[in-house]
């Protein structure tokens, strides 16, 4: 995982796919705002690098605790909702490892709701 800042307000998801994939911002297409984000997304990641990604989403319960899969030693992006909308980071073991956003915003991990998981296609 190379961290990689995201240019503008909406390209946390964009800036997160360039971390996982170790490539610039610039070398991740711009991913829609509408329903067909994931399809779109899962079709340039299959053209470009046989990967596609995955989305899990969970509910919290009192106590708060994050599914198992997520303490797998990978990199997963991580969906957070906050006053602002979703916003999309890095996560490790179940801890936010980077937010795309400059600066040294701490985010509790206690905030995300969902999980995009990057896979490869198996041939």
């Amino acid at each position: 995982m190379k961290p990689v800042f995201q240019e503008n307000p909406t390209d946390c998801l964009r800036a997160c796919l360039a971390s996982l994939l170790e490539v610039s911002i610039e070398d991740v297409l711009e991913i829609p705002f509408d329903d067909e984000w994931l399809p779109v997304t899962n079709n340039w990641l299959r053209e470009y690098h046989d990967m596609f990604l995955t989305n899990v989403e969970f509910r919290r319960e009192e106590p708060i605790s994050l599914p198992e899969f997520v303490y797998n030693d990978s990199y997963m992006i991580g969906v957070i909702e906050s006053n602002l909308g979703y916003h999309a980071v890095i996560t490790k073991n179940g801890k936010v490892v980077h937010d795309p956003i400059m600066g040294n915003r701490e985010i509790d991990s206690s905030e995300i709701v969902s999980f995009d998981l990057l896979c490869r296609y198996f041939k």
